[in-house]
């Protein structure tokens, strides 16, 4: 199967060369397996290379490894801001250095809104924000004011300020990697067309092609 697959998209990229009618690609794009599975995946070629030593098996086997070693080829993996997706990464990158696989970037998925300045966020780790402040802001805006409800922001805040940290933190190890970095915001409604064509749009302003 994954010779196939592999095949398929040695195929797409070199249709246009087979006839005047032939549709011309700018990008052909693969959804390639989980992180662990990603150099096995695109190495199955080079496997089955070594299996058949000549004859056609052989040379289409060669041609789709040369394509996936070339420099028309990227290999971007996709991580969230947690412990765990972000060493999948950082060992998957190791994995398609060794095997000789072009690495392209990272993209950065379901990024949230920084809510809090840098300031405030200490702040609330530190269980120092003016609670009598924030009690008279919400007077002034004209909110009945409770206890209970003003605890609860500062629990809301708190949980926010420390994913903040957290994300901080991971977002730190992605940028020690040396590839390129892309972050896509989540989408509060979800994903339709509309939030594709957004997303979209996001990745090429930051420079991705």
């Amino acid at each position: 199967r994954d010779v196939l697959l592999t095949g398929k998209v040695y195929e797409a990229v070199h249709r246009n060369k087979r006839g005047k009618n032939s549709r011309q690609y700018d990008a052909v794009v693969l959804d390639a397996p989980p992180t662990g599975r990603i150099s096995p995946f695109l190495g199955v070629n080079s496997e089955l290379a070594g299996l058949a030593k000549v004859g056609p098996l052989r040379s289409q086997a060669d041609r789709v490894m040369a394509l996936l070693r070339s420099q028309l080829t990227a290999v971007h993996l996709v991580t969230v801001l947690e412990d765990m997706p972000v060493q999948e990464a950082v060992d998957g990158i190791a994995e398609l250095r060794r095997a000789g696989l072009p690495v392209g970037g990272v993209v950065v998925n379901l990024v949230r809104d920084r809510a809090l300045a840098e300031e405030d966020r200490d702040q609330v780790l530190a269980g120092s924000l003016p609670r009598a402040q924030i009690e008279g802001d919400l007077v002034k805006a004209g909110v009945d004011v409770t206890p209970q409800l003003v605890d609860g922001l500062l629990q809301e805040a708190r949980e926010h300020a420390e994913r903040r940290a957290l994300e901080d933190s991971q977002r730190a190890r992605i940028n020690t990697l040396d590839v390129p970095t892309y972050e896509l915001g989540r989408l509060p409604d979800g994903v339709d067309m509309g939030g594709l064509y957004e997303l979209a749009a996001d990745l090429l302003d930051q420079g991705m092609a």
